[in-house]
C-alpha cells in the first residue's frame, strides 16, 4: 500500500527517521550522570517531541542509582513528566516553555550543569558516522552509538566493562591497519 510515495510498513521494526525541517532527521536522547558520561539513549525519527521519551529514557538504566535531579531542556517541559518526576523523588530542573501561561520556576545555577550532556552529544558527532547517519537500520545505528559511547565511559549492562574496551580497542587497530594497507597500495 502506498501513500504519499512512501511504502507503509505495518508491524515492522521502527526505522528511528522521521521528517523534520531538514528532510530525513533522527533524534539522540541521551541519560547521562552527574559527570556527563553516557548512561543510556533513545533513538527517535526527527519530527518526535522530545516530552513523550522522557519517561522511557529513565528506565534505561536500572541498575544506575536513582538520580536526584533531572536537568533537561525546554522540549521535556510537560506536567505529566513533572509530575511523574516528583513521585519518583526526582527533582526536575526544566525551564518552562513559552506557551506555558503560569511559568515553573527552575534552578539556574543547577541548570547550567546540563552543558555537559550537550558536550557529550558533541563528542558522540565528531564520529562522522553518528553525525550524518549513514545506517540505514536504527539497530546498525544503535549499535555503533554504543561503540562511539564506550570511548567516554558508556558500559551497557549486559557486557563486562574490560571486554567492551577490549573489542573497541580491536576495532580501531583494525581500522588502522586498514588505513595503512589502503595507503600503501594506493601510492604503489
Amino acid at each position: 500500500m502506498q501513500r504519499e510515495g512512501r511504502a507503509i510498513h505495518k508491524g515492522g521494526p521502527d526505522p528511528g527517521f522521521g521528517r523534520s525541517r531538514g528532510g530525513f532527521t533522527s533524534k539522540i536522547h541521551l541519560r547521562c550522570d552527574g559527570l556527563g558520561r553516557p548512561i543510556g539513549f533513545l533513538i527517535t525519527g526527527g519530527q518526535a517531541s522530545d516530552s513523550r521519551h522522557l519517561q522511557p529514557l529513565m528506565g534505561l538504566a536500572a541498575a544506575v542509582p536513582r538520580p536526584d535531579f533531572l536537568l533537561g531542556d525546554k522540549g521535556y517541559d510537560s506536567d505529566d513528566n513533572r509530575g511523574s518526576l516528583l513521585i519518583q523523588g526526582v527533582r526536575p530542573v526544566i525551564p518552562s516553555m513559552r506557551s506555558r501561561k503560569v511559568e515553573i520556576p527552575h534552578d539556574k545555577a543547577l541548570y547550567r550543569q546540563r552543558n555537559r550532556i550537550e558536550r557529550m552529544i558533541g563528542k558522540l558527532k565528531q564520529s562522522r558516522r553518528v553525525a550524518t547517519r549513514y545506517d540505514k537500520t536504527m539497530m546498525s545505528f544503535r549499535g555503533f552509538i554504543r561503540l562511539a559511547a564506550i570511548k567516554y565511559g558508556y558500559q551497557p549492562s549486559s557486557t563486562p566493562p574490560r571486554l567492551l574496551i577490549s573489542i573497541f580497542l580491536l576495532i580501531e587497530l583494525l581500522l588502522f591497519r586498514c588505513s595503512i594497507a589502503v595507503r600503501r597500495t594506493v601510492q604503489l
